[in-house]
């Protein structure tokens, strides 16, 4: 794929998780607008994804500079925990219930996620608890 492609899948997955946000109130609440992105960014055409996932870091920020913020750079801290949060949702849910059961054990969420309810909430109560002040981050799942 050539660069001028590239840019124009980048360019269309960004308008497609950025449209309709008034970003810099977004930007000054970092948690609501990373969860808000990553759950547009998993919905994504696999193709766009790809194309965030494989930009380099300076493609993405020239890629954000075009949006109208007033924090650029804390746009692209964010975006980045955004489809960072995104990756590690998509890797839960292909994994079959054992998985899931064995990082909630490995995390030390047993006591905070449901037993027996099903996967989706199960992965949405570990998600809370991980990134909770309690919890020890997103990045203890996937050191998992």
């Amino acid at each position: 794929m050539g660069d001028s492609a590239r840019k124009k899948l980048l360019d269309s997955a960004l308008k497609s998780l950025l449209v309709g946000f008034e970003l810099s109130p977004w930007v000054k609440v970092p948690a609501t607008f990373a969860s808000e992105v990553a759950s547009r960014f998993r919905s994504l055409p696999e193709s766009n994804k790809k194309a965030v996932n494989d930009t380099t870091e300076h493609d993405l920020r020239k890629a954000l500079a075009n949006i109208p913020c007033d924090n650029h750079e804390q746009l692209y801290i964010v975006f980045q925990d955004a489809t960072y949060r995104a990756q590690v949702l998509d890797y839960l849910f292909g994994l079959s219930p054992p998985a899931v059961d064995e990082i909630v054990t490995r995390v030390g969420a047993l006591k905070y996620v449901t037993k027996d309810a099903p996967v989706a909430r199960r992965i949405s109560e570990l998600i809370d608890f991980v990134e909770s002040m309690q919890g020890p981050g997103l990045e203890a799942i996937v050191d998992f």
